[in-house]
């Protein structure tokens, strides 16, 4: 008991201490930093890729006839632009630099065409469809016989996933 009543004052004592030491310390983290304001930061004008001139028209097959759903793609200014004709053979791309610009005409079936152009008002002719394909030659069919073997020699129950490669050695007949 004696032990005791020596121990309760310094625990007392221990507690009231870390009790000031957290009421200091939570004053202390209340009030906050005060910082001076961060000076203006100033950007170069932002200047537009976009440029004032037009391109626009009709493309058109080697009779004269409107094409619908050509892919007219060009590059102004590193920027590249493109539009679809309708069904009138039309288009029309804005932003443009001054200058010539190559124009390529896409469509499924015909041979891509590439045409300098300056902006403004143009009539552009596709080729004519691509020929088609040459026929190919028709296969030659015949039966063949025979089976197929487990390659370690033991049962199987399944033959999925075996490559049977049958190379002729005379007629296509034969194996």
């Amino acid at each position: 008991m004696r032990f005791l009543t020596r121990l309760v004052p310094v625990v007392v004592f221990g507690v009231l201490l870390v009790g000031w030491l957290v009421a200091r310390i939570s004053r202390a983290t209340r009030e906050l930093p005060s910082f001076a304001a961060p000076r203006a930061v100033e950007f170069e004008p932002l200047l537009s890729p976009l440029g004032p001139e037009k391109l626009w028209g009709k493309v058109v097959d080697p009779f004269g006839e409107p094409l619908a759903g050509v892919g007219v793609v060009l590059r102004s200014n590193s920027v590249p632009l493109w539009t679809e004709t309708d069904a009138q053979g039309r288009f029309e791309l804005d932003g443009l630099q001054a200058g010539a610009v190559d124009v390529a005409l896409v469509l499924w079936g015909r041979a891509p065409v590439h045409q300098l152009v300056a902006p403004g008002e143009v009539t552009l002719v596709m080729p004519e469809p691509n020929p088609p394909p040459a026929e190919l030659p028709a296969t030659e069919r015949a039966p063949i016989t025979g089976r197929l073997a487990h390659p370690l020699r033991r049962a199987w129950s399944d033959a999925e996933g075996y490559e049977i490669a049958l190379v002729p050695i005379a007629p296509p007949q034969e194996f």
